[in-house]
């Protein structure tokens, strides 16, 4: 996230902007603070812009990083009286009674050297017992005075005090509404469907459910588009019950962006903006950064194979993948918040031209730019004419994007905000996904495919060892079609397939429906030999009212629903495994029929488009 230049940590004028602290991790959550007191940092940040005596000596020269600087800047404050003395009296001054022995010891041991692994070389207590004669001069960090070597004890005056500490207060109030937002919008996101699903378990919970899957969890929002795409290939349209979470998302975004906002600005002075305008920008700028990191985790964990939530709920593939489409916008539109605000901020405040040649603004610009090509890259006609091309741009875009962003967070904070705590958790969902890949292959071992040719346009492919079974789940990234036999209660099952649909149900199936099963396929006139040779046996083995097959002909949906609702089934099971026009019209039909025998009639239903 872009942020002020700051003053180096060797030597500088007062900060005009977060300076990196010496701990670590999302701020306010389990109590976690970085000013601990208050009164403390507001002292320390007082005086450590100044030049100490032994830190005129460290060179940045050579091979000299900036972490091995800012240890030699440690070392010499530990043992630099002037400076100790300084911050000891400025506490002994300004901090309240509340503010107990024990806590200034602690702020004393972990924060005064600025940083954890050096320790002070005297107590805090030792060297305000070091002080016998209280100090006069004053001495404030100005943008003119950035050269002064503090060579002895001096004061700070209140306003400079209070100003420090108070910038510090809103920073780290703003920080901590950001943590508190993007977790609650994370765990929203990925705790839904769980919550969703496991509210299907309760008592009574069923016949809800059977009432409320035709009027929210069939229909599409947008007319009979879902499989099939919108007009002007705009994409695929989400289902009521797909939309109302999606709606949710939204709204969260738009909620969490607008409020909690509070600014030192009229009342009290702040030291890193010149006034209300460009501090609340600030806290606009770093709220858009923290909402579209925080949906990162969601939005790479929905698009993985081995999606977790797969297993915890009854939600497809399909529609995780949709869902991450949608964060995918959501995570573009904070992004493009972030920079924009960003871009005028740092314009309004001058710092603009500086910032530019900086590495933490040119990897945020590389983050950004991936993120855009990501979403525009995604667009439906370029997944259905360049599918493998997609994909492989996709996974390199989505690597640019997390390194940009890592860069962009270690070059500006030293990831000393918390920031990176939502790239670790979206680094370690691709991995875990990866790894499982990996285990997978090697649980599976090598197999050779045995391709038979059925027809002029069709191949049957068999792979020794590899069984499919009933219950199957969708764990693929390239669209592919794949048979689908989902169990149901007791009543009547359905089904609807083409000629692409593959091996049809096996008499074994059928044992293990709990009523009896219709069987409807129909395939082209071309393909007519799938028909009369691969599945022959296994048509053989259904009783003629058991199977509709059409060779050349379409189905009938609506007639052939109406049909099974009319019979007077307590529950209809439809399994449509086809083109997006058939599942679409499948979807429709089965929704009208649901609220029409709503009490009478529950159907449920199964989809699995051969679509993109």
């Amino acid at each position: 996230m872009q942020l002020l230049l700051l003053a180096n940590l060797v030597a500088g004028v007062a900060a005009t902007g977060p300076v990196p602290v010496t701990r670590s991790g999302l701020a306010g959550i389990a109590g976690f603070t970085f000013y601990s007191p208050y009164c403390g940092h507001g002292c320390f940040r007082s005086f450590s812009p100044f030049t100490l005596t032994c830190s005129d000596t460290i060179s940045a020269g050579g091979h000299t990083t900036a972490d091995e600087l800012a240890h030699a800047l440690a070392l010499c404050r530990a043992g630099n009286l002037p400076f100790l003395r300084s911050i000891a009296w400025c506490m002994h001054l300004y901090c309240p009674d509340s503010v107990l022995p024990s806590l200034r010891e602690t702020f004393w041991e972990t924060e005064i050297t600025g940083d954890i692994a050096v320790r002070p070389r005297w107590s805090y207590g030792a060297v305000l017992a070091n002080i016998t004669t209280p100090p006069t001069e004053t001495l404030v960090p100005t943008a003119t005075n950035a050269g002064t070597v503090l060579n002895t004890t001096v004061l700070t005056t209140y306003d400079n005090w209070q100003a420090t500490w108070v910038t510090l207060y809103y920073f780290f109030r703003e920080t901590s509404l950001e943590s508190y937002y993007g977790l609650a919008l994370c765990l929203t996101a990925v705790g839904l469907p769980l919550a969703l699903t496991w509210l299907g378990y309760l008592p009574y919970a069923t016949g809800v459910l059977d009432r409320a899957k035709p009027w929210l969890l069939y229909p599409s929002l947008v007319g009979t588009y879902h499989d099939r795409p919108l007009p002007w290939a705009l994409g695929n349209a989400p289902t009521r019950g797909q939309g109302l979470y999606v709606g949710v998302l939204v709204v969260l975004n738009v909620v969490f962006l607008a409020v909690g906002y509070r600014t030192a600005w009229p009342r009290q002075t702040e030291q890193w903006y010149a006034d209300r305008y460009q501090e609340l920008m600030a806290y606009f700028m770093w709220r858009t950064g923290v909402l579209a990191f925080c949906q990162m985790p969601v939005l790479v964990l929905f698009s993985t194979r081995n999606n977790l939530l797969l297993w915890l709920t009854n939600w497809s593939h399909a529609t995780y993948l949709l869902l991450h489409r949608w964060v995918a916008r959501l995570f573009l539109v904070q992004t493009l918040l972030h920079s924009l605000l960003a871009l005028v901020l740092y314009q309004h405040t001058g710092a603009y031209a500086a910032s530019l040649v900086t590495g933490w603004w040119i990897w945020g610009c590389v983050a950004t730019v991936a993120a855009v090509l990501l979403v525009l890259g995604s667009v439906l006609v370029f997944r259905q004419r360049a599918y493998e091309l997609f994909l492989a741009t996709h996974v390199v875009l989505a690597v640019l994007c997390v390194v940009g962003c890592w860069y962009h967070v270690y070059i500006g904070y030293e990831n000393t905000f918390g920031y990176e705590t939502w790239l670790y958790a979206t680094i370690a969902v691709w991995f875990a996904d990866r790894l499982a890949r990996v285990a997978r292959v090697l649980k599976t071992g090598l197999r050779r495919a045995v391709v038979t040719e059925v027809g002029p346009t069709l191949v049957r492919v068999d792979i020794p060892g590899v069984r499919w079974a009933a219950a199957a789940t969708a764990t693929r990234s390239r669209p592919f079609p794949r048979p689908c036999w989902p169990g149901g209660r007791a009543g009547r099952t359905a089904g609807a397939a083409t000629s692409t649909d593959g091996p049809a149900p096996r008499p074994a199936m059928r044992k293990r429906a709990s009523s009896p099963l219709l069987l409807c396929l129909s395939v082209r006139a071309g393909d007519r030999a799938l028909v009369e040779g691969t599945l022959h046996h296994v048509l053989a083995g259904l009783d003629d009212a058991d199977k509709d097959v059409r060779v050349g002909q379409r189905l009938d949906p609506a007639a052939l629903l109406a049909d099974e609702a009319a019979r007077g089934w307590a529950t209809v099971g439809v399994v449509a495994c086809g083109p997006a026009g058939l599942c679409d019209a499948v979807r429709a039909e089965v929704a009208r029929l649901g609220r029409a025998y709503a009490g009478r009639c529950a159907f449920e239903l199964q989809v699995d488009s051969f679509s993109y």
